[in-house]
């Protein structure tokens, strides 16, 4: 079993933000809004 310590898993949760004004956290590219239902996208800046 390999042992992970929650501490690492944060630089992969990101915060979103839907239209709908509804803030959650989550952890991917595509996200459904737990309020709206709407199917969003998380794109990194190229910058």
């Amino acid at each position: 079993m390999i042992k992970i310590e929650l501490t690492t898993l944060n630089k992969y949760v990101k915060t979103i933000k839907c239209s709908c004004g509804h803030e959650f956290k989550a952890v991917g590219k595509r996200f459904i809004c737990p309020k709206c239902k709407r199917l969003l996208s998380y794109e990194k800046d190229k910058s």
